[in-house]
This record gives structure tokens, C-alpha cells and sequence, in this order.
């Protein structure tokens, strides 16, 4: 119940985004004006980003391989 009593004590004040794939705690995001995302989308989201970053570091010359989040897999 944790996640559900922060989004409704702050998801009408602050701009805050959910990643659940938990349905419950997604339709209590809605409820109370909170962003949601699943599981997934967070994944595919990281991974997009992860490339736009690699990009750009190419596109300035450096070859190392940026990954905060290679092992994001695991953490989902």
C-alpha cells in the first residue's frame, strides 16, 4: 500500500510517473493524476535513451560505451 498512499499524497502537487506493470497500482496512479508506464515501456525507454546517448557520444568522437543501465533486465 505504499505506492499507493505516496501517489495520492503527492500525484496532485508533482509531475511524478509510475513504472508498475502491477494493474492495481496503475489504476491508482490514474486516480489520483499520476503518469503511469509498465515494466516494459520503462525498459524500452531506458534502452532508447541509452542509444540517443551512445549517438551522441559517438557523433563527439568518444568510443566508450555509456551503459548505466546495461544490466536493466535484471533490475526489472
Amino acid at each position: 500500500m505504499y505506492i499507493e498512499k505516496l501517489v495520492q499524497d503527492i500525484g496532485k502537487n508533482y509531475n511524478v510517473k509510475v513504472a508498475t506493470s502491477d494493474n492495481l497500482i496503475q489504476v491508482a496512479a490514474l486516480r489520483n493524476g499520476v503518469l503511469r508506464m509498465s515494466a516494459n515501456e520503462l525498459r524500452e525507454e531506458v534502452e532508447f535513451i541509452n542509444k540517443q546517448i551512445q549517438n551522441t557520444l559517438e557523433t563527439y568522437g568518444r568510443k566508450s560505451f555509456y551503459r548505466p543501465f546495461n544490466n536493466i533486465d535484471k533490475l526489472i
